[in-house]
């Protein structure tokens, strides 16, 4: 019972546990497809703007126009997005030659930019650089995206850039709560951090190395797993991916502990109510067991003691009759024989006159434990008949064997030294009458019989054995004290008369 309850609460707080974790991912995913969503909305916008500026500095004559209508027709698709920063036109040297706003210094030279020397030396469509601080917003921190300008003979002509300002990531990501040790970031896809939120030390976190990017699912276009933090080593659940066809992985994450902090207490809450009740049932059962046992120990000993004589251990007159009873329906059924010795103190009353009761009982038990002693069967049995009286059943004993044993007891009997207590060895001997039988009506007169030839020892002289073999005897006569087959006073009055 104690185990199915705790299964069954495992099973359950693992259920929560599961639903708990894919609650968590689902919103993680959500929240990576919408933010990747507007990312990457954006950034088109903005590519578009340098596509239309690359295509429009390649038409004839554009260069030679007035520098005002010249950044109208090559800066006609531009947009104006909050944090856009300027759209330049680079020539080959890395010098400004077209701009869609006023700069401060139109003198400004970037060839040394990554994403101006990304195009110089080969044809990569879109670049996205690395964060940077901006020369020409002084040093706000931005990326750019930069599209390279052919001649006619396919010779590098110079690049088309559009700024964007790392703010825009921070406007989009502030607001969005995911708990304790949650995290966004937006990188390159080298690791190359370009904004976290939260950030771990300001500005420096910005072009930070975080490590290789993280791969996505298979048939996914993000990838979900638990992993320590790159920057912080929080354990943390993650999904990551791309963002739109731009070179850049959005990561967003929760922490796990944050994540199961209530799942955690329920778990809690849970088992010590579990183990509470557990150990109340424990403790119950351990009781009612005990209890049981108590109960059966009790019974047992009652029904020891109902078939045990106190005074000497030996199984008793009742256990007797049962005993008897059943190796009765055994002889029969397996037409074997069946003998048994009736055993009697000689001149107890004078042992109880002369040396006390309480002497004549501790012979008793003396005697009963020789009697025990010199059966040594395992189906043999031994009781106290009652009074001074004692009897051994022998199944399947012949008369010959039957009188070997009985003489085997008489003669430890006589031999024996009794202490009585009190310096007191009263010298006992005793009287045993055998009766052995294997027809159906004798056995019925076991007892009796045995009874007439315990008569027949004590009117022959005590210390004796006699036996009587009622399947030589006739079934319906009575046998004399002799075992002669006449007529002769009932057991009773033969015991009396002794």
């Amino acid at each position: 019972m104690i185990f199915i309850i705790c299964g069954l609460q495992i099973s359950d707080l693992w259920r929560a546990r599961r639903a708990k974790w894919e609650e968590v991912t689902t919103s993680l995913v959500n929240l990576h497809k919408t933010l990747s969503t507007s990312i990457d909305r954006n950034l088109s916008l903005l590519d578009l703007s340098l596509i239309g500026a690359q295509e429009a500095v390649q038409l004839p004559g554009v260069m030679e126009l007035d520098p005002e209508l010249r950044r109208r027709i090559v800066f006609d698709r531009s947009t104006s997005a909050q944090f856009m920063g300027a759209l330049l036109i680079l020539d080959a040297k890395g010098e400004i030659l077209i701009e869609s706003e006023q700069v401060a210094s139109p003198q400004f030279n970037l060839s040394d930019r990554d994403y101006f020397v990304a195009h110089k030396s080969a044809t990569v469509g879109l670049y996205v650089s690395k964060p940077l601080f901006s020369r020409i917003r002084s040093g706000e921190p931005t990326i750019v995206l930069s599209r390279r300008l052919n001649g006619p003979d396919g010779t590098f002509q110079g690049i088309a850039m559009a700024a964007i300002r790392i703010a825009y990531f921070q406007s989009l990501f502030e607001g969005i709560d995911l708990g304790e040790g949650g995290v966004l970031r937006i990188d390159n896809l080298d690791g190359t951090v370009i904004f976290r939120e939260p950030p771990i030390n300001g500005a420096a976190d910005i072009g930070a190395a975080g490590g290789p990017p993280l791969l996505r699912d298979q048939g996914k276009p993000y990838a979900v797993l638990v992993r320590p933090g790159r920057l912080d080593g929080v354990e943390r659940l993650y999904v990551s991916g791309e963002v739109g066809g731009f070179p850049l992985t959005l990561t967003v994450g929760t922490s796990v502990s944050g994540m199961f902090a209530g799942w955690n207490t329920r778990a809690l809450v849970t088992g010590a109510l579990t183990f509470l009740v557990c150990t109340l049932l424990a403790f119950t059962v351990a009781a009612l067991t005990a209890a049981l046992r108590r109960s059966e120990e009790m019974e047992a000993e009652l029904e020891r003691l109902a078939v045990t004589d106190p005074l000497t251990g030996l199984p008793n007159r009742r256990a007797l009759d049962l005993f008897l009873a059943g190796e009765v329906r055994r002889a029969r059924r397996e037409d074997s024989s069946l003998s048994l010795l009736m055993i009697d103190v000689d001149h107890f009353k004078t042992v109880n006159d002369r040396f006390g009761h309480a002497a004549g009982d501790i012979v008793l038990r003396q005697i009963g434990q020789l009697i025990a002693a010199s059966v040594r069967r395992a189906g043999d049995f031994t009781a106290r008949f009652g009074g001074e009286e004692f009897v051994v059943v022998l199944p399947a004993t012949t008369q010959e064997g039957a009188v070997r044993v009985a003489e085997g007891i008489r003669s430890r009997v006589e031999a024996a030294r009794f202490l009585a207590g009190d310096g007191a060895e009263p010298r006992v001997t005793v009287s045993i009458g055998v009766a052995t039988a294997s027809s159906p009506a004798a056995l019925e007169d076991l007892i009796q019989r045995s009874d007439i030839a315990l008569y027949q020892a004590k009117n022959s002289g005590r210390n004796r054995v006699s036996a009587i073999d009622l399947d030589k005897a006739a079934d319906t006569a009575d046998l004399e004290k002799d075992g002669s087959p006449k007529a002769r006073p009932d057991a009773a009055s033969a015991r009396q008369s002794l």
